[in-house]
């Protein structure tokens, strides 16, 4: 919708103008579910375009991801606008720490806060709890380099 058309319409809402129209059902159409490679997260992306997918596919498909060689779906999660850019010897998607209840890790911009995750074969879980139980460590690099298939070389 270009901005002269919703501004004639809120014009109409507010004179009492607007006329009200029920949709013809023969014209519409439903949206199928999303397929899995629109469920990836593109960890080059600004840390709003990696939550909102995540966001979006909870609680289902799930946004997935690779961590630590695992394909793992995300559900609850939380974003932290920090900054600019990720810090110095860090890269998107590497660990930024890890504690008793979520799996934090770094986005261009921010933080992504994971709650609640399901790696593959397996039921959903604590993202802190199952950071530990695989060993993961802050500063690893969790998601094994598999952003970097999304950026062009200079």
């Amino acid at each position: 919708m270009g901005v002269a058309a919703l501004l004639e319409a809120t014009d109409l809402v507010i004179a009492g103008k607007q006329v009200e129209q029920a949709q013809d059902e023969s014209q519409a159409t439903y949206e199928g579910w999303m397929r899995d490679d629109e469920c990836r997260i593109r960890w080059a992306a600004p840390v709003d375009h990696v939550y909102d997918p995540v966001r979006g596919c909870n609680p289902a498909p799930g946004a997935w991801t690779e961590i630590g060689g695992t394909k793992v779906r995300l559900y609850d999660c939380r974003k932290h606008v920090v900054g600019r850019f990720v810090p110095g010897g860090h890269q998107p998607g590497d660990i930024a720490a890890i504690t008793d209840t979520s799996l934090v890790l770094w986005a261009q911009g921010g933080l992504i806060e994971v709650l609640t995750l399901r790696p593959d074969g397996a039921g959903k879980t604590k993202a802190g709890e199952w950071a530990r139980q695989r060993g993961l460590q802050p500063h690893d690099e969790a998601t094994s380099g598999a952003w970097r298939s999304f950026v062009r070389p200079a």
